[in-house]
């Protein structure tokens, strides 16, 4: 009996690591001197038993409300990723495909968009992106919150 309870808690423990939250908080004076009172949030959500990665950002001035977290990724697009290693996930190109139609049809787009591969390091309790400025420190709050 007592090997089923640790078994069932082991699982639970190992389930609620599969989904991991990013966060960063930054000002943008960094980059630019026009919007100095500006404050950056961004988040990512790698979930490693689905393999897929969602990202938000908020951008607001220091007087204004913060957002709401609750539904954080609610309306975010989702990518699949594949596991190169232990510290290196890659988002995979996205082609874009022309489409026909017909030399009437203006409502139909004629192409479809792509998106480049997109490479991401976890190294630790950080994750960060091929040429980023910015590493997104692993959130516990919100990671323990969304599970």
């Amino acid at each position: 009996m007592m090997i089923l309870i640790v078994l069932g808690l082991s699982s639970v423990v190992k389930a609620q690591s599969d989904v991991k939250i990013y966060s960063v908080r930054d000002t943008v004076p960094l980059w630019d001197k026009k919007y100095k009172s500006e404050i950056y949030w961004g988040f990512y959500k790698v979930d490693f038993k689905e393999k897929t990665i969602q990202s938000n950002q908020f951008s607001f001035r220091g007087g204004d409300k913060a957002p709401n977290l609750s539904n954080l990724f609610k309306e975010a697009s989702t990518d699949y990723f594949d596991v190169l290693s232990a510290t290196k996930i890659k988002v995979k190109r996205i082609k874009g495909t022309r489409t026909k139609r017909a030399w009437n049809d203006f409502a139909t787009a004629g192409r479809t968009g792509g998106s480049p591969s997109q490479t991401y390091f976890i190294i630790g309790d950080t994750l960060q992106g091929k040429d980023w400025k910015l590493k997104y420190i692993l959130d516990k709050e919100l990671t323990e919150s969304h599970n």
